[in-house]
């Protein structure tokens, strides 16, 4: 049996008939209100678990990895002079992890996001919330209009706003949660059926049957006892029949044991849009490692975000001047760091093979340097000791004479 079909069976027809509708080319079509009766949007979209989830996951890990400014000589010398706005505070009621959150939850929803930057007494940046933005694209020109609190709109150009996009058509970017509308209004419609099943009792337990008819007095008092005795809070309540009615009990369905494979399903398939490890929804990715899905994760996800927006900072926020010195980094190493031992056993090749010194290895784990010589000598021994001159019969090497 497909998914539609155990889905069909399962919900009720209303929920049903919203879920499965099918269009002339034969894919899911979705029209209308949503199930909640309001118009399926992208507030409504974050509001299913799943896509909070992936979405969320995102903006967490995009705002939490540091921002630095390289000098593109590789000399070293005086920083960049706006690192703290954009890194450490960027307006004076946000933190770096604040906007950069804020920043790439909204891109990573809506599929782009838009910023303001402000030059008063110093640099300022404050993020445009989408649902107040509309963006409007010519054959080869963009432009946006804002619409402040109190209802004046703001036209702005792309000269004067701080923007990055995911993938794009042409200047028009594609829209995350529209492209996943099919499976998130279908999650929806599991979410508000698993809401009714619990909270109202809605499996089927048993039904009553009588030799007679009832009459329509005892037919009424029947149907004001048993809707008391509905939702999970009356549970335990005795009813009292009469007129000779009996009761009798049904098993759950097959179909009821199947909602909680449903539920992954519609999981994993919003976990495919945002590219999402299975197990940080907590499900199973078969025989891939956790360390394998943060590295895909790492590589396939979250540096192409972090491309875009480094891309973005030097193309609307540094001058032509600054552009030809310093270039905007985020510091991955966190992110593309493997356990403990692998990187032990990494640090110990590359030292045998002369690759890296032994301060090299201890700032590879944030380690302070050995002020000697030799620590930063890629031919020393792996151990810190000197080795011992076997041409003198095992005595101290020469260079360590303190003669």
């Amino acid at each position: 049996m497909s998914i539609r079909d155990r889905i069909a069976g399962f919900i009720s027809p209303e929920l049903a008939q919203k879920a499965a509708a099918v269009t002339p080319d034969g894919d899911f079509g979705w029209s209308g209100p949503g199930v909640d009766g309001g118009i399926f949007g992208a507030e409504s979209a974050q509001k299913v678990s799943a896509v909070f989830a992936c979405v969320s996951i995102i903006a967490e890990t995009v705002g939490s990895i540091p921002l630095e400014f390289k000098r593109i000589d590789g000399a070293e010398g005086e920083g960049f002079k706006h690192v703290d706005a954009f890194a450490v505070s960027p307006n004076p009621l946000q933190t770096g992890i604040d906007f950069w959150s804020e920043m790439a939850w909204t891109a990573a929803l809506h599929g782009e996001a838009v910023a303001e930057p402000l030059y008063n007494d110093g640099f300022e940046i404050w993020p445009l919330p989408a649902s107040r933005l509309s963006k409007r694209v010519e054959e080869r020109s963009i432009s946006y209009e804002y619409q402040q609190i109190g209802g004046i709109k703001r036209d702005l150009s792309p000269v004067n706003v701080f923007r990055f996009s995911g993938l794009s058509v042409g200047l028009q970017e594609i829209v995350p949660w529209e492209t996943a509308k099919q499976a998130i209004e279908l999650a929806r419609v599991l979410e508000t059926q698993g809401k009714n099943f619990f909270q109202n009792s809605a499996r089927l337990a048993g039904y009553l049957y009588a030799d007679g008819s009832l009459t329509e007095e005892a037919y009424k008092r029947l149907k004001k006892q048993f809707n008391s005795f509905s939702g999970a809070i009356n549970a335990g309540k005795t009813p009292i029949f009469e007129e000779g009615l009996k009761y009798n009990t049904i098993s759950a369905s097959n179909q009821d044991s199947q909602y909680n494979e449903i539920r992954e399903a519609q999981i994993r398939e919003i976990a495919l849009y945002w590219h999402i490890p299975l197990y940080r929804l907590g499900l199973s990715a078969g025989k891939t490692s956790v360390e394998q899905q943060d590295l895909d994760f790492a590589k396939y996800l979250v540096r192409p975000w972090l491309k875009r927006i480094e891309q973005a900072i030097a193309r609307d926020l540094l001058s032509d001047d600054e552009r030809k010195i310093w270039k905007p980094k985020f510091n991955m190493d966190g992110l593309l760091r493997a356990d403990s031992k692998t990187r032990a056993s990494n640090r110990v090749l590359d030292r045998t093979s002369g690759t890296i010194s032994i301060n090299e290895g201890r700032a590879q784990e944030g380690l302070p340097k050995i002020d000697e010589p030799w620590a930063d000598d890629v031919r020393e021994p792996l151990n810190s000791n000197r080795a011992a001159d076997t041409m003198t019969g095992g005595e101290t090497a020469p260079q360590d004479d303190s003669e």
